[in-house]
């Protein structure tokens, strides 16, 4: 069934963009997502919307703040994705990665569309670290009683 954005073939499991707008739209319905107001996991720490996100038209970046204006993320906002990070650890191999691909995980993968910088990623690294601490010690501490 169409409308007059897109044109979704389930048989070739293909999304066609009718219309200019189409692909603007999109991006920025998955940007928000990704980066908006509710950090999802499922869309933040995900490698194939990154990459859909990376290969949607170039153009479109432009349009989305931060992508090119250079504005730095909030401590706070820096924090819930190395919460994420954590949270999901397990699941996203990162336990087994070492830091130089930790690194290039949150540069490829959860900053995408946008692009953070040196001390952006490093904060990050060091939040999860943090975390994880926390969770140590906390679970220590319960079994102290």
């Amino acid at each position: 069934m169409a409308n007059d954005l897109f044109e979704y073939d389930s048989e070739a499991n293909v999304l066609r963009f009718l219309t200019p707008n189409a692909a603007p739209l999109l991006f920025h319905w998955l940007t928000r997502g990704k980066h908006g107001d509710h950090l999802d996991p499922l869309l933040t720490l995900n490698g194939e919307l990154a990459h859909l996100l990376q290969q949607l038209p170039t153009g479109l970046a432009a349009r989305v703040p931060r992508v090119a204006d250079g504005i730095e993320f909030g401590r706070d906002y820096l924090t819930a994705l190395a919460n994420s990070i954590a949270a999901y650890g397990g699941e996203l191999g990162w336990w087994s990665k070492d830091r130089d691909a930790r690194a290039a995980f949150i540069r490829d993968v959860v900053a995408a569309p946008h692009t953070f910088s040196r001390a952006e990623v490093e904060f990050i690294l060091d939040a999860v670290d943090s975390e994880v601490f926390r969770a140590r010690k906390m679970a220590r501490d319960a079994g102290a009683d």
